[in-house]
């Protein structure tokens, strides 16, 4: 383009094609400092699943998240009922570790069937970091575009009107339909991660090489220790990221309609 000056001289500037930021951005990934352990084949690897470590870890992580949330019904007013409250949780619960088995198995599955093998560990990292911030939206809307047909097709009023109300009452047959209520409700959300994990692995899978290089450019310092590794990909990353869509998921799957009751009720 072009830029005059007091109408007295005229510089010009030529913007690089995208075909020069491509070779650019090819010549960048292929520097050797920014190729750390591409192959994992010769030396030590982190391991998603192998043996009691990896396992302890696993448990610690799903039992910090789910007791954050325990901290989350003591801050909230009102406080939800004890039942009710576990329910919900039974919810999160399932989908957690559905969610968390499944990027265990997308790992694995993508690191071995590339001509590169990548390392699990940090690929599983890129399905949880994925999960945690765009995935909860895509889950969010997912959950409501299911739930709108289910209600069309089965009308208003139907057992997935108000998410996260179960109906009332102690009876024994009341209960088995609470649960059965209970169960539409986690189907809808059971089947929005899985919808938000086929599109996870699909994006991973077609950008596999982008993601790997990321992969080794973070964790490549720590790569020949994997118990450190598995540390950090299993606790001290997702800790805090698990502990926030946790609160965000129990914020769209618990039911608002007591909180609207009593602020009416504190108004008038």
């Amino acid at each position: 383009f072009e830029l005059e000056l007091n109408g007295v001289g005229v510089l010009c500037f030529t913007l690089p094609s995208l075909r020069t930021w491509h070779r650019l951005a090819h010549l960048l990934l292929r520097w050797p400092a920014l190729r750390v352990m591409e192959s994992h084949d010769g030396g030590p690897q982190c391991e998603l699943i192998s043996g009691t470590f990896a396992l302890m870890l696993q448990g610690f992580l799903g039992c910090t998240a789910l007791s954050s949330l325990v901290v989350k019904r003591h801050l909230e007013k009102p406080k939800r009922e004890l039942e009710i409250f576990m329910m919900d949780i039974a919810k999160q619960a399932v989908g957690a570790g559905f969610v968390h088995f499944a990027n265990i198995f997308v790992s694995i599955a993508l690191t071995k069937s590339q001509e590169i093998k990548g390392d699990k560990c940090a690929m599983y990292f890129m399905n949880f970091f994925i999960d945690c911030t765009v995935g909860v939206a895509v889950v969010y809307w997912l959950q409501y575009g299911m739930r709108a047909m289910w209600m069309k097709i089965c009308g208003e009023g139907s057992s997935v009107e108000k998410i996260g109300y179960y109906g009332a009452g102690d009876k024994e047959d009341q209960r088995l339909e609470r649960y059965w209520i209970w169960a539409k409700q986690s189907s809808i959300f059971l089947a929005a991660l899985a919808i938000n994990k086929f599109f996870v692995a699909a994006w991973l899978k077609f950008m596999y090489m982008q993601f790997n290089q990321l992969g080794n450019i973070i964790f490549g310092p720590v790569q020949p220790y994997p118990n450190i590794e598995l540390v950090i990909v299993m606790v001290l990353c997702p800790c805090f990221l698990t502990m926030l869509q946790m609160w965000l998921f129990d914020h769209f799957l618990k039911d608002h309609s007591k909180k609207d009751d009593a602020l009416l009720a504190n108004s008038t």
